[in-house]
């Protein structure tokens, strides 16, 4: 502000300073003039030839005022710029100077601020420091329990899994058993009814052997070719030696004979017959385990609430 008024008061020195000077300027150039106007006069009066030699001399008069008119002018001119451009210097050193001062006190207020209330402002900070710990800490947490449960997640379906598969093969299982166990039995029946075949085979031989020994009388009766056949082959003796012979070789005996018997059981044709009975039977079982499975997911859509607490009492059993 000062320098301002000091501007100012510079700007009116000057001013005034050219005032006086132009105004000692145009009291010079008047005297001039009149005597130039004079001297016109009094010369006009005279002759032309007096006229003619004054004449040179007032216009270089007149010249010389005019140039120190102009030069008087252009300063003049010069100092109102020169004015102006302080007063606009002025003016802009007074905003700088506004705006400085203005700055300066918010900053010296700021500061006053901050020294009064320093206590207050480094509570707030400690809150912040609390808050971004507490914030920190609830993001770990969170993070433990997305872990925490993406493990439970993986685990329940894992658990689930297995116990499907082991659902599955305990049903493959049992159905491999059944199957085995049908054939088995098919086998053992075959076997049975060939023993009864050659048992009873071996029931009438025997009986047909005590007929012939035990009434000779009859043997008339019996058609000649079958007696001379017998005569030919084996003697009663050789007969009585055959069934008094020793158990094991009756037990190779049969035993060859059953197993021809389950060889021709197990020729092709019987292969293929069983595998088109076990394929059909597969097929029925696993037409009731669609049907079965069709009426768990029925039942389970029908009352998936009912059932929700029960698999989670499982599956925390299983845990």
């Amino acid at each position: 502000m000062l320098g301002f008024q000091y501007v100012v008061a510079k700007s009116r020195e000057l001013s005034s300073a050219l005032d006086r000077e132009l105004s000692a300027v145009s009291n010079r150039s008047i005297p001039f003039r009149s005597v130039s106007t004079s001297c016109s006069v009094e010369t006009a009066l005279p002759n032309d030839a007096v006229a003619a030699t004054e004449a040179p001399v007032a216009s270089s008069v007149r010249h010389e005022g005019h140039a120190f008119l102009n030069s008087q002018h252009k300063r003049y001119a010069k100092a109102v710029r020169t004015h102006d451009r302080l007063l606009n210097q002025g003016q802009a050193l007074d905003a700088a100077l506004s705006s400085t001062r203005v700055k300066l006190q918010t900053e010296a207020a700021s500061d006053q601020y901050v020294t009064q209330n320093f206590h207050l402002v480094s509570k707030v900070r400690q809150q912040l420091a609390q808050v971004r710990t507490l914030v920190l800490k609830v993001v770990e947490e969170v993070d433990q329990v997305e872990s925490l449960l993406m493990k439970r997640c993986e685990e329940r379906a894992a658990l689930q899994n297995a116990e499907v598969a082991a659902k599955q093969q305990q049903e493959l299982e049992c159905f491999e058993v059944s199957i085995a166990e049908e054939s088995e039995g098919r086998r053992r029946e075959l076997l049975e009814t060939r023993r009864q075949q050659l048992a009873s085979a071996f029931a009438n031989d025997l009986r047909t052997y005590q007929t012939l020994v035990g009434h000779p009388e009859d043997a008339a009766g019996v058609p000649k070719r079958l007696l001379q056949d017998e005569e030919e082959t084996v003697t009663l003796d050789e007969v009585d030696l055959v069934v008094s012979a020793d158990p094991d070789q009756l037990d190779a005996f049969y035993g060859s004979g059953s197993e021809r018997d389950e060889e021709d059981c197990l020729g092709p044709r019987c292969d293929a017959f069983l595998v088109l009975q076990e394929l059909a039977e597969r097929e029925k079982d696993e037409a009731e385990m669609d049907a079965a499975k069709r009426k768990e997911m029925d039942a389970v859509q029908e009352g998936p609430a009912s059932q929700a607490p029960s698999m989670d009492q499982r599956t925390e059993k299983v845990m």
